[in-house]
């Protein structure tokens, strides 16, 4: 009786492992594969002793293209033994992401699964849904684009963002986002070859933005600077280049006035002439030297009456539209004056420049005095001019009278054009 209950027992036993061996075998829900895993790597393992079974794999909703691509190839699921009681889910290559992207266009992440059991002695079927995580690795290192060079304007505001590095770097790498680089962070390190170094001046940040540090300016120089930097990838790996940064000019200063080294008080913008009520002509004998100026920013100086004391002195006189050479066209001998005072914009019109951040001109003002001798003078003819000749005593006094005249009238012109810019400084200073 004892010997039937152990064999009944054994009987029940039997039949509920029976049972069970297709139930929950696989312990983990989702398994994380790396990249980098090798043919063999085993991933799931199904234990269903003492019965025997038959197991199947398929993948559930795949991205790939069938056309292109088949991901079943990349696993193999086999019995262990010949029993027929162990069975393994394998890698049967590597599963290379950049291979898979650049062969379809998509980023896997994951892959999921079907296990499908058969116990072929209780004839049942079981299906089991599985994950498997496919983890990035960064294998390859960041490359730097070859002679990166970066144009800064001169007027640049510190602390603005001159730049993105890791436009200027590749990497073999497929991220987890194939919009985002493998790029991790940035450093300057020191420079120490050829030409000015940036270093602490154009200053690449944490996230891999080159920011200006201090003011930089075209015409004091340098006009280009060398920066050493490094980037590293979310692996580690690292890449480091050697980037020129060219200064470009910007409009960013009015013209200046030329001034004749023999000449005294020269390069303030007040200039004087002493003329006869019958002159015409080229004003050649101005003084302290003749009006000229130029652009530090290199564009091209143009000049322009813009306004005369007393006014109708205007109509009396044109200027060179490029050279500023004053010409005298009607005599002022309809005038009763002893003095005409001319007011000169002289506005620069800029040049192509390279980053074309602001389309302005910048501008001065010189004034011309015109002395008006009311005395009988003698007149004389040269190079197609006339020169006033006047006794010297007399011709001190009409300078000092002059300059002092004009400098005070410029002032005063030059503190309202200030305010009109405040105001209106578009109509003043842009095309």
């Amino acid at each position: 009786m004892i010997g039937w209950a152990i064999k009944l027992l054994y009987i029940v036993c039997w039949f509920h492992a029976a049972l069970q061996m297709c139930q929950e075998p696989i312990p983990a829900n989702e398994v994380e594969v790396l990249e980098t895993y090798q043919a063999g790597h085993i991933i799931f393992v199904m234990d269903t002793s003492p019965s025997k079974t038959v197991w199947s794999l398929v993948l559930l909703d795949s991205q790939m293209p069938a056309s292109k691509f088949s991901l079943p190839r990349y696993f193999q699921i086999s019995s262990v033994n010949s029993s027929n009681t162990y069975w393994q889910v394998r890698l049967n290559q590597t599963i290379d992401v950049e291979n898979i992207f650049h062969l379809t266009g998509v980023v896997i992440h994951s892959i999921d699964v079907k296990l499908s059991c058969f116990d072929t002695t209780t004839q049942q079927y079981a299906n089991y849904s599985r994950s498997i995580k496919v983890k990035h690795v960064s294998e390859f290192p960041p490359r730097f684009e070859p002679n990166i060079k970066l144009h800064i304007a001169e007027n640049a505001n510190i602390g603005q963002p001159l730049a993105d590095l890791r436009m200027y770097v590749s990497d073999a790498d497929v991220t987890e986002n194939s919009e985002q680089k493998d790029i991790h962070k940035c450093r300057q390190n020191q420079y120490t070859g050829q030409g000015a170094s940036g270093h602490n001046i154009i200053v690449p940040n944490g996230d891999c933005l080159i920011l200006l540090e201090v003011p930089v300016d075209y015409e004091r120089g340098p006009r280009q600077y060398y920066i050493n930097v490094t980037v590293q990838d979310n692996g580690g790996l690292e890449a480091t280049a050697i980037i020129q940064i060219i200064i470009d000019n910007e409009d960013d200063g009015p013209p200046v006035f030329v001034c004749d080294h023999s000449c005294n008080g020269c390069g303030n913008g007040h200039y004087a002439a002493f003329i006869t009520s019958l002159t015409t002509g080229i004003i050649r004998n101005m003084l302290p030297n003749k009006m000229s100026a130029v652009d530090p920013d290199q564009g091209v100086v143009q000049y322009t009456i813009i306004s005369s004391t007393p006014v109708e002195s205007t109509s009396h006189v044109t200027i060179n539209y490029t050279t500023g050479e004053f010409n005298i066209v009607i005599p002022f001998s309809d005038l009763t004056i002893s003095t005409a005072i001319f007011f000169i914009e002289i506005r620069n019109e800029p040049v192509s420049l390279q980053s074309n951040m602001f389309k302005t001109s910048q501008f001065s003002v010189a004034t011309i005095a015109l002395i008006i001798s009311p005395h009988e003078t003698v007149i004389r003819k040269e190079l197609g001019s006339y020169e006033a000749s006047i006794p010297e005593a007399t011709t001190s006094l009409f300078i000092v009278m002059a300059v002092l005249l004009s400098a005070l009238i410029a002032s005063a012109l030059a503190f309202t054009g200030f305010l009109l810019q405040l105001k209106h400084p578009q109509k003043i200073f842009s095309e």
